[in-house]
């Protein structure tokens, strides 16, 4: 009988489907053909917007508007959250005509609908870090500087989840420049009506609540982060969401039993909320860096393209290998490319010149002449120029002194330099900049400072002045001979701070500071972990977890194990060996078997490693399973 009755419904939804997809198309047509024909933008966009009003209305599409007096009337920015394509429609008819909708510069290349956008006044900006992109920015502070208010969703593309996405900044630096108020709209009922995943929509009530402007209390990039933090706080009570302050918060035993609740043990899982909080987090302490994703740490597509969309900082992906490069490029939309590893094979080689054939931005790193030959030839062959980076090498000078293994024989000024003159020369690849990668922070200021004890604090004085000069030698050398527009990449686990403090240094690689394992953090609040469990009690307070090969033996040394962290308390048995088929966990509590317990990885990769998806767990409920990969 439910069967029957879920098929009844199915097909009297898919009924009125069939019939909104009509009634959208002709008065989209009919609509669209009135707007073409008025003679001015104004209106051109009242036709347009009586025209979406009566489409919602014959599409059996109720929609409410509360709070519209609370516009200002002089220009401001509304933002709004987007989470389907009526988002912008709804927008458009429930704003007054004086509002200009903010589009992405793709929409502007449908030949048709970008035609007819452009006719009713819209304007389109480019969400990468380009020129144009800057072109664009200008154009719309002097459009609101001339009086004309804007429209956006500063989440930059509709998450097919339940929480927001990381605001970008653009609509708050533009607010501030102009000294314009922001004024946040809170849109329900789209996603449910016609999801991403959905061809036909369903009936069903749509809500816009207009929220109080906010005021921006300065022009500086600083206050554009105040202007955004607010806005974004305000949003999330008007979506009743968790707040940012909130999301901030480290989440209990009892909150990830209930996410993770009905799946089968193991599970591996990221919290949204946290990640959200560590990508703030992150664009405060760069010092307004460009940032790169390190996909070799974090192997999962998904969380790396949410990273990417949260805000336009985060331009390019760092990657272990030409494999790992070539298969992100299948599967994602992600852009540029920097493979951090050289070398020699041939049909790797041969690969990533077709890829660059093909329109992809990947550039290669090189170290030595023999890496620039092979380059060269798969270059030449496939008729491309590759662009090559070189690894300077940030390890121990001297044998005797404890520190990191050597990754690079470019150790001075001179040695790259002749790397950089023969790539020049060799046809088929150019030069495009360097990369500085530190191991071990401690191996790395005892190099560096070589006559101090292991106070760090003291050390990391020497270690800031004499990294930098040597950074900014390379890089005054590379300017003298014509590369003064040179990248220069750093990662490794120095601190973000640290790094960005350089002013030779352009952009920064991260990976284990987004899932919150950061030296500087103390992993307080890592976003990611796994859920196993426990399974023996051999003693009223020493337990058994499963291990499922997500352990080391103990014989590799404590600090090479995953750690307890859940319930609070739960640590690592000293007394007891740990295999990879258990781990013994001490604990004073009480903990049922078949209880939960919750774990930290040795490494970000090491998840990856062991599980081939990730459960994405947003305000205490999982909203979807992303792919893990391993190359």
């Amino acid at each position: 009988m439910n069967r029957l009755k879920n098929t009844l419904v199915l097909f009297l939804y898919s009924l009125y489907g069939i019939y909104a997809v009509v009634v959208i198309g002709v008065f989209l047509f009919s609509g669209g053909f009135l707007a073409l024909i008025m003679p001015t933008i104004g209106m051109r966009k009242r036709v347009s917007r009586w025209t979406l009003r009566g489409l919602f209305f014959a599409a059996a599409m109720p929609y409410r508007v509360h709070g519209l007096a609370r516009l200002p009337e002089g220009p401001c920015i509304v933002i709004a959250n987007h989470r389907s394509y009526l988002d912008g429609l709804i927008l458009i008819a429930a704003l007054p005509p004086r509002f200009s909708a903010v589009i992405k510069h793709e929409i502007a290349e449908v030949a048709i609908l970008g035609w007819f956008l452009r006719r009713i006044g819209e304007r389109f900006v480019e969400r990468e870090p380009t020129a144009r992109a800057g072109r664009d920015a200008r154009r719309l502070l002097s459009a609101l500087i001339a009086g004309e208010s804007l429209a956006m969703f500063p989440e930059g593309t509709f998450s097919t989840d339940s929480g927001l996405l990381p605001f970008r900044d653009g609509a708050f630096y533009l607010a501030s420049k102009a000294s314009v108020p922001i004024v946040p709209v809170a849109i329900e009922g789209t996603r449910k009506i016609l999801p991403e995943e959905r061809f036909l929509p369903w009936p069903g009530v749509l809500s816009i609540r207009v929220s109080l402007p906010v005021q921006p209390d300065g022009r500086s990039r600083q206050a554009a982060d105040r202007l955004r933090d607010r806005a974004e706080a305000v949003m999330s009570r008007l979506l009743k969401r968790r707040t940012p302050e909130q999301a901030r918060t480290p989440f209990g035993y009892a909150y990830y039993c209930s996410a993770l609740a009905n799946l089968p043990l193991p599970q591996a899982y990221v919290d949204l909320n946290l990640l959200e909080r560590n990508i703030r987090s992150l664009l405060k302490r760069s010092g307004g860096k460009k940032l790169r994703v390190d996909a070799s740490l974090l192997r999962c597509p998904e969380i790396m393209q949410r990273v990417m969309r949260s805000n336009a900082r985060f331009h390019g992906v760092r990657c272990m290998s030409i494999a790992e490069a070539l298969y992100l490029t299948h599967i994602t939309d992600l852009k540029d490319f920097l493979v951090a590893y050289p070398t020699l094979q041939t049909d790797a080689l041969n690969q990533a010149c077709a890829a660059i054939a093909a329109g992809h931005n990947i550039t290669l790193t090189v170290d030595s002449p023999r890496h620039l030959e092979h380059v060269a030839q798969a270059a030449i062959r496939m008729g491309v120029v590759v662009p090559l980076c070189i690894e300077i090498d940030m390890s121990v000078a001297w044998d005797s002194l404890k520190g990191p293994g050597r990754r690079s024989p470019i150790r001075s000024a001179d040695m790259l330099l002749q790397l950089v003159q023969a790539i020049d020369i060799r046809p088929g690849t150019r030069f495009r900049g360097v990369l500085t990668y530190d191991n071990y922070r401690n191996h790395l200021a005892e190099w560096l400072s070589p006559d101090n004890d292991d106070d760090d604090a003291s050390l990391t004085a020497h270690k800031a002045v004499r990294l930098g000069e040597r950074r900014q030698a390379m890089v005054d050398a590379l300017r003298t001979h014509g590369h003064g527009d040179a990248l220069v990449n750093c990662g490794g686990v120095s601190t973000v701070e640290f790094n960005a403090g350089h002013s030779a240094v352009t952009e920064i690689t991260v990976g284990r500071a987004l899932y919150g394992f950061d030296p500087s953090d103390g992993m307080v609040t890592p976003a990611v972990g796994y859920a196993t469990e426990i399974i023996r009690q051999p003693d009223h307070d020493r337990y058994a977890c499963q291990g499922e090969g997500a352990a080391a033996s103990m014989a590799a040394g404590r600090e090479l194990l995953p750690q307890p962290y859940l319930p609070q308390g739960a640590s690592l048995d000293a007394l007891q060996g740990s295999g990879v088929e258990q781990l013994p966990i001490r604990y004073e509590g009480h903990l049922e078997l078949g209880s939960m317990i919750f774990l930290h990885p040795l490494t970000t990769a090491t998840i990856s490693e062991r599980f081939r998806s990730l459960q994405l767990i947003q305000d205490g409920v999982v909203v979807e399973t992303a792919d893990t990969y391993r190359l």
